[in-house]
């Protein structure tokens, strides 16, 4: 279960560490032994968790690792002496050991610290997207022209979580919609291609296109000189002789 739980982390949080996935995906296997359980497995680690599981391992990693140096420097096993018996010596100084502590928790701080600041920049950019992406559905049947001038003011905001960010939208919602009908109403719902709406050949004549013309022939007949309507076509009268 190890590589398909590893598998479903890598597709949820892009751009993290692999070994600290890997790490995570091997505790998380060793609890798991369907494949319907994965999902689950994935759909509970988190950001926050991933911080915290990290940020614990690290801190047990620093505190092993100072006590070995501490054990080995004064030949100590859990605690104790590994030597004979000596006569008894001066203690042997507290503070280095103290001091190795505090340089690598401080070190380890320092880590934790770039790692947050990388997942939140992850987080931030997905979030950017998704609501970015409900956005842009509201102009379906709309032209690129409006969409393009609703997200000129778009891109200058920030909200402050999803709630202000849902409010908002709902705000705008009969906004749009409104810009949208009375753009069809006027006939540019949609930009059109480069070079014009050109008929194929065989397709037919769109009827609009039909009814327009016909009214344009029937105005100008009815608007027509009444000295050209009705006039002979025979040679003209010659007039009277002088």
């Amino acid at each position: 279960m190890f590589e398909k739980i590893l598998a479903g982390l890598k597709t949820k949080f892009p751009g993290v560490d692999s070994k600290i996935l890997e790490r995570i995906a091997k505790k998380k296997a060793e609890t798991t032994t369907t494949e319907e359980e994965v999902k689950t497995v994935v759909d509970g680690v988190t950001f926050q968790s991933i911080i915290e599981s990290e940020g614990d391992r690290r801190a047990n990693e620093a505190q092993t690792t100072a006590i070995t140096n501490y054990e080995k420097k004064y030949k100590l096993k859990d605690g104790k002496s590994i030597q004979q018996p000596e006569p008894p010596k001066p203690e042997p100084p507290t503070g280095g050991a103290s001091d190795e502590v505090k340089q690598m928790f401080a070190k380890m701080e320092q880590e934790n610290k770039a790692m947050r600041e990388q997942l939140d920049g992850i987080l931030q950019e997905r979030e950017g997207n998704q609501r970015k992406a409900k956005f842009e559905a509201l102009f379906e049947g709309a032209s690129d022209k409006l969409k393009e001038r609703y997200l000129r003011n778009y891109d200058r905001l920030s909200f402050k979580d999803d709630d202000d960010f849902n409010g908002w939208l709902d705000t705008q919602k009969p906004f749009i919609e409104s810009d949208i009908k009375e753009e069809k109403a006027s006939g540019a719902a949609a930009t059109p291609p480069l070079g014009g709406n050109r008929r194929k050949p065989g397709e037919a004549v769109d009827p609009a296109v039909t009814a327009y013309l016909n009214s344009e022939a029937k105005r100008e007949s009815q608007t027509a000189s009444p000295a050209i309507i009705g006039l002979s076509q025979g040679a003209p009268t010659p007039p009277p002789a002088q």
